[in-house]
């Protein structure tokens, strides 16, 4: 995998890593995402402040609206790493609106894998290239959503039962 060396603009940052996982039964993927993102600070000679880890938190919450993103809201001359885009973000109005809280706060995002590179929004390139992939991330749920939908619908009609989990109550 290539990292991109970041800029002496962002010499000073604290580091921070974010990771971001659905549900407790994701196996490993908190420690992937860790392993990936300290592998990327290694090579940037960045040192790891703290790890902030939110588990069972779906990606339709907003950032600032989950317990780790409420650390992040507070942040100043910072650099975040996370492992890709949608670990932070499926929502373009919410990327787009923390990206700007981030900039006014001068911290920058790290993304480790955005299609096997990485991407740093303390850069104009990158932050507009994080821009137009916000809309593609919020795109992916939107079609998640409107597939799962689209069998629940189907399985009702054909008078199966849902398998999921039961009602509170029930």
């Amino acid at each position: 995998m290539f990292f991109y060396k970041i800029n002496d603009t962002q010499l000073g940052m604290e580091t921070y890593i974010y990771i971001r996982v659905s549900t407790d039964m994701q196996d490993n993927s908190v420690e992937m995402q860790k392993e990936r993102c300290e592998a990327y600070c290694k090579y940037n000679n960045f040192e790891i402040k703290e790890v902030i880890t939110d588990v069972n938190v779906s990606a339709t919450v907003k950032l600032f609206s989950r317990e780790g993103g409420k650390k992040l809201k507070v942040l100043k001359n910072a650099r975040i790493v996370t492992l890709k885009l949608d670990r932070m973000f499926r929502n373009t109005m919410d990327c787009l609106g923390s990206l700007d809280d981030f900039t006014n706060r001068n911290c920058a995002i790290c993304f480790v894998d955005m299609g096997g590179q990485s991407l740093d929004t303390g850069t104009a390139m990158g932050r507009w290239f994080v821009t137009m992939m916000s809309s593609f991330a919020e795109l992916e749920r939107n079609i998640i959503s409107e597939r799962t939908c689209s069998v629940l619908r189907s399985k009702k009609m054909r008078g199966e039962k849902y398998t999921g989990t039961a009602l509170f109550g029930f």
